[in-house]
């Protein structure tokens, strides 16, 4: 499962991050890979490894942390990737705001902030 995620990401960095192709697991304003239909189940009740991502376009992505998921949503009691996923959605959330407020910019390859910029993200 590993591989297959290291594979993916290796095609973003040479294609780019098409959402359709390569982030097809939405999960608010974050997303997982790997993408469906791209999964090996070891056991029926393992969901395989989620890589929590926020896209911000094909060639600005903050890939995350993950885990192995252990129920079927991500925000379910007793999923162990619920942290992950919602640090992902703060992320997207604190960087949407702070491009509104014009505390950071990006454009199709980079991200520009000041030196002393930080965000707050919650987990």
């Amino acid at each position: 499962e590993l591989d297959e995620i290291f594979a993916v990401i290796d095609q973003i960095g040479e294609r780019g991050a098409n959402v359709r192709r390569y982030f097809n697991r939405e999960e608010k304003n974050a997303y997982a890979l790997p993408p469906i239909g791209e999964q090996y189940f070891i056991e029926t009740d393992d969901f395989g490894i989620r890589l929590y991502c926020v896209v911000l376009n094909e060639g600005v992505v903050f890939l995350l942390n993950g885990d192995r998921k252990k129920t079927l949503k991500a925000t379910e009691p007793g999923s162990n990737v619920s942290r992950f996923f919602f640090m992902a959605n703060s992320l997207h959330n604190e960087l949407m705001n702070d491009k509104l407020q014009h505390i950071i910019e990006w454009n199709e390859k980079e991200i520009f902030f000041d030196e002393d910029y930080l965000i707050n993200v919650q987990g």
